[in-house]
């Protein structure tokens, strides 16, 4: 049998001094690259020693100013604003202009598209038709959404930036349209006018003296004698189980 040395089984296991040569090159796990202005890094591998601790991390992509720009705004388009609110927003803008575009007054019809002096007596006078008016006129809470909606118009198409509104006797004016204070004013007062911090009249949280109230009549022996004690204590029952559960 012939002898095979342990010299020479070592030096068939192991590869040979210059096979690296024959083959690519090891890459730099720190190279970057540039593909359509877009530089690349690459994140640590499994070609690296810290590889098995970062396995399945995407690549770190740095945009151009440019790109990175133009992603801000796309982000900030997507982002800044919940799509309700945005629709909302659309809608109030929608209504305005429209309301605008009726008007007969001498210089309203530009009123929201050229901002001067009139645009917060127009935004008022518009607010107004809205909820003023016996029976008919909306809550301060649809007063609130007109202007919340007018204010990112205003700023975001028609430059007014600030909390505040300002013109001089030259009839420039600074500032957004909606913290006109004869305008501030009228939403406070419908704010007061409603009650409750705002909440709309039509749908009024009960209050716990509301509560008392209303066991008291359902207790009184004229309202059991009226409605029957079995529907008297469902009711207290059902009420008391409902705001039991709406104030936790």
């Amino acid at each position: 049998m012939p002898h095979i040395s342990s010299t020479s089984i070592a030096a068939t296991a192991l590869p040979s001094p210059t096979s690296k040569s024959r083959g690519v090159k090891a890459k730099d796990p720190k190279a970057t690259a540039t593909v359509n202005d877009v530089t690349i890094t690459p994140t640590p591998g499994s070609n690296t020693k810290e590889g098995s601790r970062h396995k399945g991390k995407a690549l770190k992509v740095h945009l151009k100013a440019k790109e990175a720009l133009e992603a801000t705004a796309e982000t900030t388009e997507d982002h800044l604003y919940a799509k309700k609110t945005k629709t909302s927003y659309k809608g109030q803008v929608s209504r305005a202009l429209a309301y605008t575009a009726a008007a007969t007054e001498p210089g309203w019809k530009e009123a929201f598209t050229k901002i001067s002096s009139l645009t917060p007596t127009v935004l008022l006078a518009y607010v107004a038709s809205k909820c003023q008016g016996e029976g008919v006129g909306l809550s301060y809470k649809t007063a609130e959404g007109i202007k919340s909606g007018l204010k990112h118009y205003f700023r975001t198409e028609l430059g007014c930036l600030g909390d505040t509104w300002a013109c001089d006797k030259d009839g420039n004016c600074t500032g957004n349209p909606v913290h006109e204070a004869t305008f501030e004013n009228y939403l406070q007062s419908l704010k007061s006018r409603d009650g409750r911090a705002g909440t709309s009249r039509r749908s009024l949280a009960m209050t716990y003296n509301d509560m008392v109230s209303l066991m008291t009549h359902l207790q009184d022996p004229k309202t059991i004698g009226e409605k029957t004690e079995g529907v008297c204590l469902l009711f207290q029952a059902f009420a008391a189980t409902g705001f039991t559960l709406w104030t936790r």
